[in-house]
C-alpha cells in the first residue's frame, strides 16, 4: 500500500461520497476494495459505516436477503410481460426485482412496522428492568416513581429554597 492506514482511514471519514472514496482508495493503493475495508474495520470503523456494496451481506446481496425475509424471487407473466404479485397472484407493472404489488407490499411493511416497534418496546423494557430503579437526584434513594427527579424530602427542600430566593429578589 502507498498510503498509511491512518491516512486511508482520514480520506474515508472525510470523503462527501464514501462508496465512491472506497473504489478511489483501492486504485490509489494498488490493492482490492476488500484490503481496504479490512483496513477501514481494524481502524475502528463499524460494518454499518462501510457503504453497502462493499460490506459482507449487504445491500447488494439480494438472494440472502430473499432467504432471511422469505421473499420469493419475481415472476413475470409471459403472455403480458407484467410482473405477477407472489402473495395475491395480481399482475401489475413494476420494475424487473419487483416481487409483490402496491397493495401487498404496503401490507407487509407494516407489518413489519409493527413487529420492529414491538421488538424496541421489549427490549427498552428490558434496558429499564435491567438499569434498577430510579434514584434521588440529590440523596440517592430509591424512588417510588419513574417520573420523579427527587424524594419527597428533597423536593420540599429544593421548593422552599426557591420561594426563599423568589421572595429575596422581589424584596430587593
Amino acid at each position: 500500500m502507498h498510503m498509511t492506514e491512518k491516512e486511508i482511514v482520514t480520506s474515508f471519514r472525510q470523503a462527501k461520497n464514501r462508496e465512491r472514496q472506497v473504489a478511489i482508495l483501492a486504485q490509489l493503493n494498488a490493492c482490492t476494495t476488500g484490503d481496504i475495508v479490512e483496513v477501514l474495520l481494524k481502524n475502528g470503523f463499524t460494518p454499518k459505516d462501510i457503504p453497502g456494496r462493499y460490506r459482507k451481506g449487504g445491500k447488494r446481496d439480494r438472494k440472502a436477503y430473499r432467504k432471511e425475509h422469505q421473499v420469493p424471487p419475481p415472476k413475470r407473466d409471459t403472455k403480458t410481460g407484467k410482473m405477477v404479485c407472489a402473495e395475491c397472484g395480481t399482475l401489475f407493472d413494476g420494475k424487473c426485482n419487483a416481487v409483490f404489488c402496491a397493495a401487498c407490499g404496503q401490507r407487509r411493511r407494516e407489518k413489519w412496522e409493527k413487529e420492529r416497534r414491538q421488538r424496541d418496546k421489549e427490549r427498552l423494557a428490558a434496558e429499564r428492568a435491567a438499569s434498577g430503579p430510579k434514584l434521588c437526584a440529590d440523596c440517592g434513594t430509591p424512588l417510588k416513581s419513574k417520573l420523579n427527579t427527587y424524594c419527597a424530602a428533597c423536593a420540599a427542600r429544593r421548593k422552599r429554597e426557591s420561594q426563599r430566593k423568589s421572595k429575596k429578589r422581589k424584596k430587593g
